[in-house]
C-alpha cells in the first residue's frame, strides 16, 4: 500500500504513514487504489503516485514535448541546410539525437516518478544538455566555420532556443526529486 500524501510505500495495516504522519483512510484498500467513490477501486486513482510525483511526470512530459516541438517546427529548414552541405545526412541524424536523447533523459525521469527511485542526477543530466546547447551555440555563433562546424552551430541554435525554460524546469526536477529523497 501507498500513502496518498507522500507516495512512499507503507505497510499494510498502518494507520499513519510513517514518513509523512498522513491518516490512512479506509477508502484506500490493499491494492494501493484509493476508491473514487466508495466502490471497489475499479475506477480508482493509483495511489503510489502522491501530487508531488504526478508533478515530476508532468513536468518530465512538457520538457520532452517542447523540446520535440522545437524540433520537429525547424526540420524543414535544417533539412534542406544540410542537403545543401557534404554529409549532410550526418548532420540530420545529430538533429534528430539531440531531441532523442532529451526525451530518453524525460523518459528515465517518468520511471524513476512511477518506481519511487528519485535521482537529482537526472534533472542535473538534462540541465547539462541544455547548457551544452546554449554553449556550442555561444562557440559556433559569428565564426568563420567549415561544413561541420556550420551543423554543429545550426544544430545548436535550434535547440538553445528552449533554453530558459528548459533550465527553469530542470531546477524544479532537481529540487523536487532532492526533497523526494529525504
Amino acid at each position: 500500500m501507498f500513502c496518498t500524501n507522500c507516495g512512499k510505500e507503507i505497510g499494510e495495516g498502518n494507520r499513519f504513514c510513517p514518513y509523512c504522519g498522513h491518516e490512512v483512510t479506509a477508502s484506500e484498500n490493499q491494492n494501493g487504489y484509493k476508491s473514487a467513490g466508495g466502490g471497489n477501486g475499479t475506477s480508482a486513482i493509483f495511489m503510489g503516485l502522491g501530487p508531488t510525483d504526478i508533478f515530476l511526470g508532468v513536468l518530465y512530459i512538457f520538457v520532452a514535448v517542447r523540446w520535440i516541438l522545437f524540433g520537429t517546427s525547424s526540420w524543414e529548414g535544417i533539412s534542406l541546410t544540410f542537403g545543401l552541405m557534404e554529409n549532410g545526412s550526418i548532420g540530420r541524424l545529430c538533429y534528430i539525437l539531440v531531441p532523442i536523447v532529451m526525451l530518453l533523459l524525460c523518459a528515465w525521469g517518468i520511471w524513476e516518478v512511477f518506481t519511487h527511485t528519485y535521482h537529482v542526477i537526472t534533472g542535473l543530466a538534462i540541465l547539462v544538455w541544455t547548457f551544452l546547447m546554449v554553449l556550442g551555440n555561444w562557440i559556433f555563433s559569428g565564426v568563420t566555420m567549415s561544413g561541420a562546424e556550420i551543423m554543429a552551430g545550426r544544430i545548436c541554435s535550434v535547440y538553445s532556443a528552449t533554453w530558459g525554460m528548459t533550465i527553469v524546469l530542470s531546477l524544479i526536477i532537481v529540487a523536487l526529486c532532492a526533497a523526494k529523497k529525504k
